[in-house]
C-alpha cells in the first residue's frame, strides 16, 4: 500500500473511500465528474486491515455489508475461512448468526403477510436461504471441532426447519401498553443509547457491533409477542405515531447530513432506528439534534426498518393470525422543506458538529 496513504482501522468504508480519493480514477460519466477503482481501493484498505489484524472492524463491516437476498460476498467467504484457520470460533459463530438472523428477520416477515397474493413461493424460498446459510455454518463448526456449538446449532435447525419457535402458549401479559410501556418493550431499563454499531445498555457485555439490528427487533418482538393481539395492535398504532413525530424536515436534515443523503425510504429506516434508540433520542432528534449527536456514535448503517414489521410478526407467534392493516391517513413530513444543495446552510450548526465528528472517524 503506498506510504502516503494510512488506514485508521476504525471504518473500512470510509479508509476505502480516503484511499480511492488519493489514488482512484479520475473521470466522466453522462457529464458528471466520477472516480474510478473502487474495488481496487477496497481491496487494498481491506488486505491492509488483515495484515494489521483488525477483525472487530473487519466484522462490523462486513455485517453492516450483508445482504439477506445476494448472499455472502468475496470478503465474507475470506474472512470466515481465514477465521476457521486460525481457530477463532467465535468469531465465525458471530458473523454467521448474523447472517441468519437477518434472513430468519425476513422470513418471518413474509410469513406474517402470508395472506398476501402469491407468498407462498417466497416465504419458501427464504426459509432455503436460511437452511442453506445454517448449513454453511454447520460446516465451519465441524471444521473447527467445536461440539458445543455443533450440537446447540443442530437443534436451532431442526427448531427451524420444523418452523418450532419459543411457544406463547402461557397467557398474555396482562397490562395495557400505553406510552410508557410502548418504550419499556422497545428499551428495556432505558439508562443510555443504543449506538448505530449495536451497543446496548441491559446488555453491558456486548460490544459495539456485537448485536446487529435484527437480534435488537427480535427481542422486541418476542417482548411484544407475550402481549395479546390486540395490545400488539396498540403497539402498532403507538409505533405509527412514534414513526410520524420524527416525520420532519428538521429530522430528515439531520439524517441526510449524517449519511451523506437521504431518500424517502432511507429517511423511514432513520426514524425507525431512532426510535430503537428509545424514548430519549426521539425526543432529541427533533427537538436538541446538537445533543442528540453527542450521544450516538456517528457512522455506520442507521437503518431500523427491521422494527417496522416487528408488530406483524409478533401478532403471529401470539394469534397464528396476519396482522389486520390498519387504516390510516397518508404521512405528511412535517415543517419547512429544504434544498439538498443548500442543507448545509440551512442547518449551519448542525452540518459543522456533524462534520467534526466524522473528521475524528
Amino acid at each position: 500500500m503506498p506510504e502516503r496513504f494510512k488506514p485508521t482501522f476504525k471504518d473500512l468504508d470510509k479508509d476505502a473511500e480516503r484511499h480511492l480519493d488519493l489514488f482512484g480514477t479520475k473521470g466522466s460519466l453522462m457529464g458528471a465528474a466520477v472516480v474510478y477503482g473502487l474495488d481496487e481501493s477496497e481491496r487494498h484498505v481491506f488486505d491492509a486491515y488483515v495484515a494489521a489484524g483488525a477483525n472487530d472492524a473487519i466484522a462490523t463491516w462486513l455485517m453492516r455489508r450483508w445482504n439477506y437476498l445476494y448472499g455472502t460476498n468475496p470478503y465474507f467467504d475470506e474472512t470466515i475461512d481465514r477465521f476457521c484457520r486460525e481457530g477463532a470460533a467465535a468469531r465465525v459463530s458471530r458473523l454467521w448468526r448474523h447472517v441468519c438472523a437477518e434472513q430468519i428477520e425476513n422470513y418471518r416477515i413474509l410469513k406474517a403477510h402470508r395472506d398476501l397474493k402469491d407468498m407462498n413461493k417466497s416465504i419458501a424460498q427464504a426459509k432455503e436461504r436460511v437452511l442453506t446459510s445454517m448449513r454453511e455454518w454447520r460446516r465451519c463448526l465441524v471444521r473447527l471441532s467445536d461440539e458445543d456449538a455443533l450440537l446447540r446449532l443442530d437443534e436451532e435447525i431442526a427448531d427451524f426447519e420444523a418452523d418450532r419457535r419459543k411457544p406463547v402458549g402461557r397467557k398474555p401479559d396482562p397490562r395495557k401498553i400505553d406510552q410508557h410501556l410502548f418504550w419499556e418493550i422497545v428499551r428495556p431499563g432505558d439508562q443510555v443509547l443504543v449506538s448505530n454499531s449495536g451497543r446496548v445498555s441491559h446488555h453491558p457485555e456486548r460490544r459495539p457491533g456485537d448485536c446487529p439490528p435484527a437480534l435488537l427487533v427480535d427481542e422486541i418482538t418476542g417482548r411484544l409477542a407475550e402481549f395479546s393481539g390486540n395490545q400488539i395492535r396498540v403497539f402498532d398504532k403507538l409505533l405509527w405515531e412514534a414513526m410520524q413525530r420524527l416525520n420532519h424536515y428538521d429530522v430528515w436534515a439531520l439524517a441526510f447530513l449524517l449519511q451523506d443523503s437521504c431518500s424517502d425510504d432511507a429517511f423511514e429506516a432513520f426514524r425507525a432506528w431512532v426510535i430503537l434508540q428509545g424514548r430519549e433520542a426521539s425526543d432529541l432528534a427533533l427537538g436538541e439534534p446538537v445533543t442528540f449527536l453527542s450521544r450516538i456514535d456517528v457512522g455506520g448503517n442507521m437503518d431500523g426498518s427491521s422494527l417496522l414489521h416487528a408488530p406483524a410478526i409478533a401478532f403471529d407467534r401470539r394469534t397464528g393470525k396476519a396482522l389486520p392493516m390498519a387504516k390510516r391517513p397518508p404521512a405528511q413530513v412535517q415543517g419547512t422543506p429544504w434544498r439538498e444543495d443548500l442543507v448545509e446552510k440551512t442547518y449551519p450548526l448542525l452540518a459543522s458538529k456533524i462534520a467534526a465528528r466524522k473528521d475524528r472517524l
